[in-house]
Formats: C-alpha cells, structure tokens, sequence
C-alpha cells in the first residue's frame, strides 16, 4: 500500500514538473518575442543589442567575413531561438533576423506583428512592405522572395519586418516547421 502512495506521489510530481517546463513551441515564442521587442526598441541603437542578449543570458559568437562584415549570433536558452545582428560597425545597414525552428511562416506573421504592434504602441504599422509590395505566405510571388511583411514609420527612421523560411531558402512559402524575421533597422 506506501509502496503504491509512493508511486502515485512520484508519478504527479512527475506531471506537475512536465507541466511546468516550457514546451518548445512555447519557449521559442519567448524567445523570438524578446528578440524582435529588443530590436525594435533599440533601432536607433542597435549596438546596445549586445549587452541586452549577453545579460538576458543568450550566447554569443561572432562571424567574420572580413572586411568590417561580421555578424553577431545570438542563440536562446536550448538553442529555440537565434538572432543574428548584421552591420554593425558601419559596415551595410543594421538588421536584426531570428530565427526558430518551432514557428512555421504561417504563424509567424501574424505572431510579429503583434509583437510589433504592443512594442511599437502609438507607431502606425502599414501591412505592406515599404513600396507597397504584398507577398503573403504561399500566394503570388511567394516563391524566392520574403513575405512583404510590414513596416512602420519612426522618428527618423523606416522600420521594415519581413518573414521567411530560415537558412539559405528565405522564401515567403509555409513548408517546413521554422520561420525568420527580419528586421530592417
């Protein structure tokens, strides 16, 4: 009889403790949501950035192709999420992408844009990229281009976040689990 109590104590402890870990899909939001809000909010200042992700406990490695091109990674607690931080130094302009393996194109639209909307409250946010342009997941034009996204109007600046598939086939199309969102600074 304690025998069984014991094993039904340990199999709730057990679902308590699976029930408070974060699933991947979850972490990976937290994450992408506290790298897009630390983008948009340091776009006048993106070598804060650094700081920000190191003390937020995010590591860092950096890539260099010479020249003043370096990119700065970025990788979330359990490898969720990544942010690479491109031209800093002067070197092109800055911009922010992050990526995730946990968020497909589809969801990550709209999940950016309302990232955008509560980080960037009072700013209008226009649902196309900056000339216009409409890409949506897997409609017309999709193939080989990001998805147009949206952007917004600052003090001084165009901010431009446009979604697509991760690694070298950047395209606005829903295959696949991941997603990454650029951030044009």
């Amino acid at each position: 009889m304690i025998g069984r109590m014991l094993l039904s104590a340990l199999f709730c402890a057990t679902l308590a403790t699976a029930a408070l870990a974060q699933s991947p899909v979850a972490q990976a939001g937290a994450q992408v949501q506290f790298a897009l809000s630390q983008c948009l909010q340091n776009y006048r200042q993106p070598e804060a950035l650094h700081d920000i992700f190191t003390q937020a406990g995010m590591t860092h490695s950096i890539e260099d192709f010479g020249g003043g091109e370096v990119i700065h990674w970025y990788a979330g607690a359990g490898n969720s999420a990544y942010v690479a931080v491109i031209g800093l130094g002067g070197v092109g302009s800055p911009e922010c992408r992050i990526t995730t393996d946990h968020i497909n194109v589809t969801a990550m639209l709209p999940f950016a844009r309302s990232v955008s909307g509560r980080v960037m409250s009072g700013v209008t946010i226009a649902d196309t990229g900056p000339e216009g342009q409409v890409i949506v997941p897997d409609g017309p034009g999709s193939d080989g281009e990001l998805c147009s996204g949206f952007h917004m109007l600052v003090p001084r600046s165009l901010i431009w976040v446009q979604v697509g598939n991760p690694g070298n086939d950047t395209s606005c199309r829903s295959f696949g689990e991941g997603a990454m969102i650029r951030v044009l600074l």
